[in-house]
């Protein structure tokens, strides 16, 4: 799973990265995404 979040994410990463232990792996972008519409734009980029 990635975690593509504002700086709230930072937060809640660390519990979700330990409620999927066994299920999934937890990573979290190391910037801030902003916005939703700015990490959406991010991501389409970096995806090509």
């Amino acid at each position: 799973m990635l975690i593509i979040g504002d700086s709230v994410s930072v937060a809640y990463t660390l519990d979700v990265r330990k409620n999927l232990a066994g299920v999934a792996n937890v990573h979290r972008i190391p910037a801030n995404g902003g916005s939703t519409r700015t990490a959406l734009a991010t991501t389409a980029s970096s995806a090509g």
